[in-house]
């Protein structure tokens, strides 16, 4: 049965680059091909590169709040809003902003989970939470026991993604990190306290590649200076979507040792471009590498353990074509796009 067209408004706090913006791109820019799309950013915080890079089909509509400001101004606009376009679905993208938007407002109310414990109980009836992984679905499930919980992944571009067609070159292997420069949950310190093992232990031909910015970046630096591997250790700030997709297959092996990953779109990214995979053992990236059928898991927090991962997977020589098919059959972006526009009509015509 052909859907009808519908009227989406995606809701988010704030929009600078990270992985729920990123995503939400991806979605609203093929979402718009058949529907009617609004992305409202809530806080006037907001990348413009990245605002760039949505259709222009799709309306972006900025209520410019202060973070911090006691007015509901941009409350009143929002309902407005709603009121003026009386939309079939809603979709949330920031648990916190979920408990200002009635149910009532749209003909279905949607939120995304992007990561492991985020603080939602008890969801009321109406709301249809997505999460991003199995991992992410199990956790709020225990939390929300009769609430209707769904799976859809983040979607990977993968027809964008430069694929490596060569193995690691005689001399350096270069072993990347992508995330949000923030030790706490993406683990780059273990990163680095692995290549100062290597060091140590006679392997001086790797060296560790840093692509993101954070809060964490000089204590990243002044780490590798006290460790005497300065000289291997590059910081390349943040890149826009296409310069990543084109750079990654210059590594050689993604090692992720996040700490706490609801999913980890960039490892799904890293498989599609070809590289070799070390990762930690948390749900959400153990399910992208399949239980370690597309990679090598490593307990978290063991940076013996990453060096002694990173030095097995130079070694191995898999077909990494295979693992590039897999994550196009599993989370390429149309899917995903595809799955959001049957959940948001099933959700319109009472289905459960």
């Amino acid at each position: 049965m052909r859907l009808t067209v519908m009227t989406v408004i995606h809701c988010i706090w704030s929009f600078e680059v990270g992985g729920a913006e990123t995503m939400l791109v991806d979605i609203v820019n093929r979402q718009c091909r058949t529907d009617r799309v609004f992305v409202v950013i809530v806080n006037n915080i907001y990348d413009k590169n990245l605002l760039g890079t949505i259709a222009p089909d799709v309306e972006v509509v900025r209520l410019e709040r202060r973070p911090g400001s006691k007015s509901i101004w941009w409350l009143v606009r929002l309902y407005s809003l709603f009121a003026r376009l009386r939309p079939d679905v809603i979709h949330v993208h920031n648990h916190d902003l979920l408990k200002v938007i009635s149910r009532h407002a749209a003909k279905a109310l949607f939120f995304t989970a992007h990561a492991l414990s985020v603080p939602v109980e008890n969801l009321h009836d109406g709301v249809i939470a997505a999460a991003i992984s199995h991992a992410v679905a199990d956790d709020l499930k225990r939390r929300n026991a009769k609430s209707k919980i769904i799976t859809i992944p983040n979607g990977v571009d993968v027809d964008a993604i430069k694929f490596k067609q060569d193995s690691a070159a005689e001399g350096k292997v270069r072993l990347v990190q992508v995330g949000r420069l923030n030790v706490g949950i993406k683990g780059q310190d273990l990163l680095l306290e692995c290549l100062a093992r290597l060091h140590r232990d006679g392997h001086a031909g790797y060296e560790v590649h840093f692509i993101g910015t954070g809060p964490d970046r000089q204590m990243l630096e002044d780490m590798a200076s006290e460790s005497g591997i300065t000289d291997s250790v590059f910081f390349h700030g943040g890149l826009s979507r296409r310069e990543l997709y084109g750079s990654l297959c210059t590594y050689d092996i993604m090692v992720h040792p996040a700490r706490t990953e609801g999913f980890g779109l960039v490892i799904a990214e890293g498989l599609a471009a070809g590289l070799k995979m070390v990762v930690s053992d948390i749900a959400g990236p153990v399910e992208v590498v399949d239980g370690g059928r597309r990679g090598l898991v490593v307990e978290k927090d063991k940076p013996d353990a990453l060096a002694r991962a990173v030095l097995r997977a130079t070694e191995e020589n898999p077909d990494r074509s295979v693992f590039r098919r897999a994550m196009k059959d599993l989370y390429s972006v149309d899917l995903q796009v595809e799955r959001y526009r049957q959940a948001y009509a099933d959700a319109i015509n009472g289905k459960r």
